[in-house]
């Protein structure tokens, strides 16, 4: 009866008596209904029914860091009672349990980013009730709501509880907003406050999610100003709602110092404020390991998880790895949320992390892993997988003319010690300003591929690039490649795939690579244009411990034919971030021998790359770094430019310990789905965005001028 009523009111409220509008705003004041702000001309909607035709009207971005205002479009109106869960986490000293309506539970979560943009509410219902199904078929329990690109609201929330799945709602939190002001405070505090009175009392609520990565974008000089601003809008929230815990999501685990600096400041436990790490590789089990001993005395989460870069056969052992991760911590770690549902979300991105194709056909197996995982199955994914082929090349192409006259070679070193190096290209000190090389032209005419090398390889030497690089498993680089780089001025890091799936064990298969890296090294180092052997990419960290040692032995063996075979250019291995590396420099340092020639490339998309480069020494291994990959994660187009900005602006203040650094990746072309969220240029070599313009003022010195 009151439920009919309700959904009548934007209707009858002009004739409502003054008594009866007393006794509803009783009701809501106890927390008995939910009432948003409904304007007097919405019609009733029933979302269940066939009546409705309100039309929810979020607000799309294409950035996962955007930070936009919340989204305009006019709260629902009410269809049901609702009855506030009570979510509580006790515990302390890394020791946490998270319960729900007092039952216990891990979070077994998927970050949920179908935007349903301009449909009827019918529709969004019926596109829940296929997602929503599906994951609680799938063993999930909570969907986590990516904020600063569309608003949940109470049609999320209600398809949710008739599913039985939580709901973390999102608020982001622009970093461009000046928090020093106290006006702009006031404002924020304000939009929460509505936020958090008219969503508190339902069923559905888990946490309130409010902030994304803000500390990681923000003006350094108003970290420690926000962090404060933050602890005092969580304690404004939790005394609003004490049922239901705060979340904080951070960019993996290195911008948590300011946030807990400012709680120790407040001198108060505060067991319901959890501390989310987004992280996008393995090296989530160096994070996790390492989080006793970054201070925060708070329970932690892993708001958004998933393997980057890894091919769709391999994407299901990836979420295997990162999975039992968390699982390895159940103390301090109260769960996780896969990202992301569907590669049609508002973000560029998520047409790399979905899971599931705009159609709803699975994007591969990976959903499967995660549902069998979430459902406690032990699953190996992978071991079956066939090798890719062996080599970094393909075969040599027919070229029409005599490769005699490319002797002599390039002469490159790298020389110094104690991590002050110096990289020389023919006698010339050089850092190395790169791009990650990815146009797949293996198709095309030996004529149709000079010409697309040389319009690509002069607006690339006209941006003040140095350098490209390729990846053996893509075998795109070859003589050709090489010719025309050098025509141009460029520089080439070959490269040759490790297979992480190979048996590094067998004898007979060490032998097979030796035999072919051999060649490879024979076929290709009498080429002016060679800087560097890309000797193998993101192999160790996918191993397990004793394979990753196996491993490790066997590339020093390795890397030392190649040097023996060629001493005229430098050996790189390229890892994920340093995931893993502990049994590659334990193998370099067994016998004493200094590897001055050698350098480490490191693979890295976000700001932590300047941490990197300040906890470099800390590994005690004496070898150069370079960033072999490089370039801002899945920020709008707009906001590119400055992040690359800041990314080389930390490579160029770490000179002797950094030698340069690739940017990834050239076209939005590439074989990969990423690459449409990096890329620099279209299919017909022209900038996608700013960030082309960034990186010639940055590689030139801040000349965009023509001319070298």
């Amino acid at each position: 009866m009151i439920v009919d009523w309700l959904n009548a009111r934007a209707r009858l409220l002009p004739a409502v008596s003054g008594m009866l509008l007393a006794v509803l705003l009783l009701l809501e004041g106890a927390g008995c209904l939910f009432s948003p702000d409904v304007s007097e001309d919405i019609p009733p909607v029933q979302v269940s029914g066939d009546g409705g035709q309100a039309v929810a009207t979020p607000t799309p971005g294409w950035g996962r860091r955007r930070r936009r205002p919340r989204a305009t479009a006019t709260p629902l109106p009410v269809t049901r009672v609702w009855q506030s869960s009570v979510v509580k986490i006790t515990g302390g000293d890394l020791e946490y349990r998270y319960e729900v309506d007092g039952v216990p539970q891990v979070i077994q979560g998927i970050g949920y980013n179908a935007t349903y943009e301009g449909q009827s509410i019918e529709e969004r219902a019926r596109g829940y009730d296929t997602d929503f199904r599906r994951m609680k078929e799938g063993g999930v329990n909570t969907i986590l709501g990516i904020g600063e690109d569309y608003e949940f609201d109470a049609l999320t929330l209600d398809k949710a509880a008739d599913y039985g799945l939580g709901v973390v709602m999102p608020y982001p939190l622009d970093y461009h907003g000046d928090y020093t002001d106290a006006a702009y405070q006031a404002k924020v505090r304000t939009e929460v406050m509505a936020w958090v009175n008219r969503y508190k009392n339902h069923p559905a609520l888990r946490m309130w999610s409010i902030g994304t990565e803000v500390l990681a974008n923000i003006d350094f000089k108003q970290q420690t100003t926000f962090a404060r601003f933050y602890v005092g809008l969580a304690d404004m929230v939790h005394q609003l709602d004490p049922n239901h815990p705060v979340l904080y999501r951070g960019a993996e685990d290195y911008s948590v110092e300011p946030l807990r600096q400012a709680l120790a400041e407040a001198e108060q436990s505060r067991p319901w404020l959890v501390y989310g790490i987004d992280v996008f590789t393995l090296r989530l089990e160096q994070t996790l390991a390492d989080w006793p001993q970054k201070g925060w005395d708070g329970p932690l989460l892993v708001s958004a998880f998933g393997p980057l870069g890894l091919y769709p056969a391999d994407r299901p052992f990836g979420y295997l790895r990162m999975w039992e991760t968390i699982r390895r911590h159940p103390d301090f770690t109260l769960g996780g949320f896969a990202y992301a549902w569907t590669t049609a979300g508002a973000n560029l991105m998520d047409q790399a992390f979905g899971l599931f194709e705009d159609d709803g056909s699975p994007a591969d197996d990976s959903f499967d892993a995660l549902s069998a995982m979430f459902r406690g199955y032990d699953l190996h994914f992978g071991a079956n997988r066939e090798p890719l082929p062996m080599g970094g090349a393909p075969p040599p192409p027919d070229l029409p003319f005599s490769l005699d006259f490319l002797l002599p070679a390039s002469q490159v070193s790298i020389t110094g010690s104690d991590h002050n190096f110096i990289y020389t290209v023919n006698g010339k000190p050089e850092t190395i300003k790169g791009i990650g090389y990815n146009a797949m032209y293996q198709s095309l005419s030996l004529e149709e591929r000079a010409a697309r090398y040389d319009r690509d390889f002069t607006a690339i030497r006209q941006m003040g690039a140095n350098t490209i690089i390729g990846w053996g498993e893509q075998r795109q680089l070859d003589e050709l490649t090489l010719l025309k780089a050098n025509q141009h001025g460029l520089g080439v890091v070959m490269p040759y795939y490790l297979d992480p799936m190979g048996d590094y064990n067998d004898p007979e298969y060490r032998e097979r690579v030796r035999q072919d890296v051999a060649a490879w090294v024979a076929r290709f180092r009498g080429y002016p244009a060679l800087r560097i052997w890309g000797l193998g990419n993101e192999v160790i960290h996918l191993l397990g411990d004793e394979d990753a040692k196996t491993f490790a032995e066997f590339y020093v063996e390795l890397a030392d034919m190649v040097h023996q075979l060629d001493p005229d250019h430098p050996v790189a291995y390229r890892g994920a971030e340093d995931v893993g590396i502990e049994p590659l420099i334990l193998a370099f340092q067994r016998n004493g021998q200094p590897r001055p020639w050698f350098a480490y490339g490191m693979n890295i998309f976000t700001f932590r790359i300047e941490q990197a480069i300040k906890e470099w020494p800390d590994w005690n291994w004496d070898v150069a770094l370079f960033f072999s990959e490089f370039g801002p994660l899945g920020l709008p187009p707009e906001e590119r430019p400055d992040a690359f900005t800041r990314m080389w602006q930390t490579v160029e203040d770490a000179p002797g310990s950094v030698l340069g650094g690739l940017l990834y990746v050239w076209t939005i072309e590439g074989p990969e789905k990423v690459d449409l969220a990096f890329g620099l240029v279209d299919g017909n070599g022209e900038p996608v965005d700013g960030l082309f313009d960034a990186v010639s003022d940055a590689y030139r010195g801040g000349s965009t001028q023509a001319g070298y």
